[in-house]
């Protein structure tokens, strides 16, 4: 199945899109860093109180930010010369509804980092938004 859309709707739809995702990303990254210097500081703890581990491994996998695959599509909109677009179901499911096929991994390594931030400009509880 396939839809045609209007050039500007869809232009529109997918700034906006990539707005929220932004909004989302930045509120990340800031809850990322706290996060990562609270782990870090008390690792210097226990190191300078003499207590030594075997070993100290840190895993803070750092949010992931997908602007460029709305720029690249805003992109290719842009230059496109028809008034409309047809998108078939897969594209649609992405530029439209948002849904790309990394949005579940983003949601998982973004929203533990923003948790607030992704529930108010999603409207959605996001662990709904991970099991939908």
């Amino acid at each position: 199945m396939e839809a045609v859309i209007d050039k500007a709707k869809l232009l529109e739809i997918l700034r906006r899109n990539k707005a929220k995702h932004v909004e989302v990303f930045e509120e990340a990254v800031k809850g990322w860093k706290r996060h990562a210097l609270e782990v870090l500081n008390e690792k210097e703890k226990l190191v300078r109180s003499g207590r030594l581990p075997k070993t100290i491994a840190l895993s803070l996998p750092a949010p992931e930010n997908h602007a460029r695959d709305y720029d690249r599509v805003i992109g290719m909109l842009e230059l496109h010369q028809g008034e409309t677009f047809t998108l078939p179901e897969q594209e649609y499911s992405w530029y439209v509804d948002d849904n790309w096929d990394w949005k579940r991994r983003w949601t998982l390594s973004n929203s533990g980092y923003a948790a607030g931030k992704f529930a108010e400009v999603y409207g959605v509880d996001y662990m709904e938004e991970v099991q939908g």
